[in-house]
């Protein structure tokens, strides 16, 4: 009967020690991760940037920076003997040489800012000396793009093809009137020749009546010179007539 109490008596107080040793030894764990996910949270939150991103931002800058190269080398320098559609090739693609070098150049100046933005920040911060480094890199390098990528250059040279363009674009015009001028005169020209072959016809109609009238009038002419002729030749016929009428009229007065 005591060893039945005694095994009852000591299974729960088995328990009890097993349950209290558990809750101290998770209260224990518990705090422990506690305590240091908290230290890590004010790790994080003191470091606002990181090489890394540094890193990655001088990156950019400098892939940017091998891009604005490349499109300024690309320009490629137009012949004065080039025809219009050449030129006006050349004028387009400088154009967008030059917006694509400007939209490039605002990238690279966008990078600079946001390293100079953590340059700043870092001044009274130990332990990020890697971070004026950058901006010191990426400073220098979009200096040295400003020297070497001349936007007046590129102006110079559109001038150029645009007075150019300008010019062919005149002297086809003037071209174009002139040749307008000589299809005017030698429309003029078959117009005249046309009117000549429908009055060459008509004239070719009319003329056995002009032949016709032409002989008549030569004849009649002929019959007065013929008239003519005959009353010169009569003449000093009839003043002799004349003469021997008068004597004849005297001498009859006389016998009276």
């Amino acid at each position: 009967m005591k060893d039945a109490f005694h095994k009852a008596i000591i299974l729960p107080c088995i328990c009890c020690i097993s349950f209290y040793t558990g809750v101290q030894l998770v209260g224990e764990t518990e705090a422990s991760f506690s305590r240091q996910a908290s230290i890590d949270s004010v790790e994080m939150s003191a470091a606002f940037v990181f090489p890394s991103t540094i890193k990655q931002l001088e990156n950019k800058a400098q892939s940017i920076a091998a891009s604005i190269y490349n499109k300024y080398e690309s320009i490629s320098p137009y012949s004065p003997d080039s025809s219009l559609q050449e030129l006006q090739e050349n004028q387009f693609a400088i154009i967008q040489t030059d917006q694509d070098l400007a939209h490039l150049l605002n990238e690279l100046e966008s990078v600079h800012f946001e390293l100079s933005s953590h340059s700043q920040q870092a001044l009274e911060i130990q332990d990020y000396d890697f971070v004026h480094k950058g901006y010191k890199n990426v400073d220098s390098l979009i200096k040295e793009v400003r020297t070497k990528i001349d936007f007046q250059y590129l102006a110079t040279i559109l001038s150029s093809i645009r007075s150019q363009i300008k010019d062919l674009e005149d002297k086809a015009m003037k071209d174009k009137e002139s040749t307008s001028g000589d299809l005017i005169v030698e429309e003029i020209k078959n117009e005249d020749e046309k009117a000549l072959e429908k009055q060459q016809p008509q004239e070719e109609e009319s003329t056995p009546r002009d032949l016709v009238e032409s002989e008549i009038k030569n004849g009649d002419e002929k019959a007065m010179e013929e008239q003519g002729a005959q009353n010169e030749e009569s003449t000093p016929s009839d003043l002799v007539e004349g003469e021997v009428m008068n004597e004849d009229e005297k001498n009859t007065d006389g016998s009276l």
